[in-house]
């Protein structure tokens, strides 16, 4: 996965398939976390527990913020304020 967002940042960095790629990684994180769900988690789906649920949360939320990604992959900023923190808060005159 670190290699997928490696690509993915890449990819933001240069403003090239931006949405192609965070869709690519959408899809393998969604499938990562299905597979999860029915081979990996289901003798602790049986007995939940709040440490569990957050961490059910935490994946559903990256997940979420992934999709969000490949929405606004169009209003990406030009490559020089890419990396501005202060972007949003700038106003342009």
């Amino acid at each position: 996965m670190l290699i997928f967002l490696m690509i993915g940042f890449n990819a933001y960095r240069t403003g090239k398939y931006v949405a192609i790629n965070f869709f690519i990684i959408f899809i393998l994180a969604a499938m990562n976390f299905i597979s999860d769900l029915f081979m990996v988690y289901p003798s602790r789906l049986q007995n939940i527990t709040p440490d569990f649920t957050l961490i059910l949360l935490g994946r559903i939320t990256l997940l979420w913020f992934l999709f969000l990604g490949v929405k606004n992959a169009s209003r990406i900023p030009e490559k020089g304020s890419r990396f501005d923190v202060l972007l949003p808060f700038r106003r342009e005159i």
